[in-house]
């Protein structure tokens, strides 16, 4: 019998695998790419998924911008209890020269009459003010500081507004014992004017001026610079918030306020509110506040926009209640937050206080500035309504803004976006519904 042989096997072999190689498809033939209907699904999940994360990550991005805010409002809070522990005192907000003066005697023993001087409003010849404004060596140019306030203010003795009180008292003082502002580090600098007079009874001697020292020492707050409303026109460095905020170029002064925002014009300034001060006995109960054009007369495109800040008046009832029916009784009737210490607040992200929150404000300036604000409810009323009736008869509003287009509350959160330090991040996070 004849068998294959070794070589025919092996031919046999290569032919059937040619064979079944020859058979199978071409790799290049089998489908890789999507279908335009399974693209499509791909985009819409892709959408939704998008729709789903962008929310939450705006979210986060205001949440921590808030919290950005926050922490530098509760950082200069620290800076205040740092000056209270070192003078012994919280320091005052400006709006008694009474207060001022016996906080910078205890502050500043040795001081001399001569800075007490720069600083006293009824001593505003020897500031260099006159005919309202400070002309030195023949030009205008800014005094220590100014007087143009108005309301129930005017009469309280009032030194500086509650914005300049934050920059003044924590942007440090000099080591000189006895010249704290014009010593060396102070806030105001001796430099050399323009040939002429200075200012009369300043103490200056002839081509001297002074100005907002921009290189202060022993400061409580390191301020940045680019947010301060120090300007230099010139030689002369001053303080514009006034112009900016006023349009009073006239009125510019030495006393800088810190913005919110490097941006002036959408920006407005951290405010310091002392207890001491938070409420004075007027005729009509005088409540501090701080507004960004607080102008005589009627509502403003400025003051519209920004609003009006005042201090924070807590939901506990005095104990003992005030007995008395005067305006100034009623506003007694709740005790203020922080009611022994001090509030430093902020405008929030959109840069505005949101003032004109309460519906029923009015559109004068003392109704916006009347607008007080209770936590944690929330709710607002103004000073005028607590002389109609018993504290119970309150006319509380809701903590809204007014969305009137005229008003330009359109980018405004209004006071919702506001923080404290005494409060957990912003008004709104704040507030509890009733019953909480």
């Amino acid at each position: 019998m004849n068998l294959p042989s070794r070589e025919s096997c092996r031919s046999f072999r290569e032919r059937s695998v040619s064979t079944q190689t020859l058979a199978r498809p071409p790799r290049s033939s089998v489908r890789t790419a999507f279908t335009l209907v399974e693209l499509m699904m791909v985009i819409v999940i892709i959408g939704i998924l998008a729709g789903l994360a962008i929310p939450a990550v705006m979210r986060a991005i205001t949440t921590a911008k808030e919290g950005s805010v926050k922490q530098e409002i509760d950082t200069l809070a620290d800076a205040v209890e740092k000056y209270r522990t070192k003078y012994g005192d919280y320091p005052p907000d400006g709006s008694s020269w009474q207060i001022m003066e016996r906080h910078l005697r205890k502050a500043f023993p040795q001081i001399l009459a001569s800075e007490l001087n720069l600083l006293n409003p009824g001593n505003l010849a020897y500031q260099g003010w006159g005919a309202n404004s400070w002309t030195n060596n023949g030009m205008v140019t800014a005094g220590v500081r100014n007087d143009f306030d108005v309301g129930a203010a005017a009469g309280l003795g009032k030194v500086m507004d509650p914005a300049e009180a934050l920059v003044f008292f924590l942007g440090g003082f000099s080591s000189d014992p006895k010249r704290p502002f014009t010593g060396p580090g102070g806030p105001f600098v001796v430099v050399a004017g323009t040939a002429g007079s200075p200012p009369p009874a300043t103490g200056l001697s002839a081509g001297q001026t002074l100005q907002v020292n921009s290189q202060r020492s022993n400061a409580f707050f390191e301020f940045k610079p680019n947010r301060l409303t120090v300007v230099q026109t010139g030689t002369v460095t001053y303080s514009n918030d006034e112009e900016a905020f006023l349009g009073l170029t006239a009125a510019n002064d030495l006393l800088p306020v810190y913005l919110s925002d490097d941006d002036i014009q959408r920006s407005s300034p951290i405010v310091y509110f002392d207890s001491r001060t938070y409420l004075q006995a007027t005729a009509g109960g005088y409540v501090n506040y701080y507004q960004r054009s607080p102008t005589a007369g009627t509502l403003t495109e400025a003051q519209a926009i920004f609003g009006a800040v005042r201090p924070l008046v807590s939901q506990t009832l005095r104990l003992p209640p005030p007995t008395g029916t005067t305006a100034y009784d009623y506003l007694r009737q709740n005790l203020f937050m922080e009611d022994k210490k001090f509030q430093v607040i902020g405008p929030g992200l959109d840069g505005m206080y949101g003032g004109l929150n309460a519906q029923d404000m009015g559109t004068t300036v003392n109704d916006i500035a009347g607008a007080l604000i209770l936590l944690p409810s929330g709710n607002s009323y103004k000073t005028s309504d607590m002389s109609t009736g018993p504290a119970n008869d309150k006319k509380y509003v809701g903590l809204r803004v007014s969305k009137t287009s005229h008003l330009h509350f359109e980018r405004s959160t209004g006071l919702l976006d506001n923080a404290a330090n005494c409060t957990e991040r912003t008004f709104l996070n704040t507030i509890k519904a009733p019953g909480q």
